[in-house]
């Protein structure tokens, strides 16, 4: 869960989401079997004040990036889980 105050994200958790090496799944460090944990806004403006609430909050989030049909900014949870925040890309219709 997210706690005020409380870093989620260590220093490169905004370009460093790889899943666990070899050495840490076997030691116990990262995070298992899932890869990240995604929630949903529902828009680019939404997931804008949602990372300035998070930042505001004390926890570390990475920058907002852009995907292919989404705008994305990821963090990391106490136990190094990546939690996406994500809000879809407008629909554009298609050209005639």
């Amino acid at each position: 869960s997210l706690v005020a105050g409380r870093s989620l994200a260590d220093p490169l958790a905004a370009t460093d989401c790889r899943p666990p090496s070899a050495e840490q799944w076997f030691t116990g460090l990262g995070s298992g079997a899932i890869d990240h944990l995604s929630f949903a806004v529902a828009d680019r403006d939404a997931l804008e004040r949602v990372r300035a609430a998070v930042l505001e909050a004390g926890v570390d989030a990475g920058p907002i990036f852009d995907e292919a049909v989404s705008h994305n900014c990821r963090l990391r949870d106490p136990d190094g889980l990546v939690v996406e925040l994500t809000a879809p890309k407008r629909a554009v219709a298609p050209a005639n």
